[in-house]
């Protein structure tokens, strides 16, 4: 962008635009709550466990780190929860809304979701 013959920044232009990290965080939010609305394929939505009172997912144990941070149940896990911290509430919002409304969150907080 050009004004008055000066190169101005260019971050404004891209200002909608997902980091790769966060597109990462969206598809594996959106297939979390997509298995968990759907209740299939039956052998994922098994390994999710819901907590009761809060509605949380409880996070799997792993004896290796490598194993934990590679698996999508821990991370689909993780995410939700931090969503739900965040008032991005899974369980009682449709996929379209709770789309929407991630990606907003992830444009506003662009590295928080580790």
């Amino acid at each position: 962008m050009k004004e008055n013959k000066i190169f101005k920044h260019t971050k404004p232009m891209f200002h909608n635009i997902l980091t790769v990290y966060n597109i990462f965080k969206y598809i594996t939010a959106v297939e979390a709550m997509k298995i968990l609305v759907t209740k299939s394929p039956n052998l994922i939505f098994d390994r999710f466990k819901i907590s009761e009172r809060s509605h949380r997912l409880i996070l799997p144990k792993f004896n290796y780190e490598h194993l934990k941070v590679k698996s999508f149940i821990y991370n689909g896990s993780k995410i939700i929860n931090y969503l739900l911290n965040h008032d991005i509430e899974y369980y009682k919002i449709s996929l379209p809304v709770f789309k929407s409304r991630l990606k907003k969150h992830l444009i506003l907080i662009p590295r928080t979701l580790r």
